[in-house]
């Protein structure tokens, strides 16, 4: 079966402290953040303006903005409510926040396959196919 897949990349800047890390990363520190959102379709739109698509990347930009827009120029220990904001869970938290929000813009082909959020150039971390609610991660929307 065929996949269609899109991509779009977005960026953001924030401060952080991982209070229970060991090293240097336990003091306020700050990265300039990328952002990676793959959406699929087993289908594409058939009709109108956006035949032949996935999801316009307008349409994708603006669903994504709203929660990078939150997290830009913020402390993600504050805006997170937790000790810990890795990229990993920024990664799983913009997941469940992405979840239900594409499939409702979208419709029910359309399926959220990851979210990969970079700290650096080289190092990033990856979620995908996570349930809509994830154990121990707030939804803020």
């Amino acid at each position: 079966m065929v996949r269609y897949v899109i991509s779009k990349e977005f960026r953001f800047e924030s401060a952080h402290k991982l209070i229970k890390h060991d090293g240097k990363f336990r003091l306020l520190h700050g990265h300039n953040c990328k952002v990676l959102v793959r959406i699929s379709a087993d289908q594409l739109i058939e009709e109108g303006s956006k035949a032949g698509m996935v999801m316009d990347f307008g349409d994708l930009k603006k669903l994504v903005q709203t929660f990078i827009s939150y997290l830009d120029h913020g402390f993600l220990n504050e805006i997170l409510s937790t000790d810990s904001p890795t990229a990993e869970y920024v990664a799983a938290w913009l997941f469940q926040e992405l979840q239900e929000t594409v499939k409702q813009a979208g419709g029910t082909h359309i399926t959220l396959e990851n979210v990969r959020v970079y700290e650096t150039d080289d190092s990033y971390a990856e979620v995908s196919g996570m349930p809509v609610v994830h154990s121990g991660i707030e939804s803020r929307f």
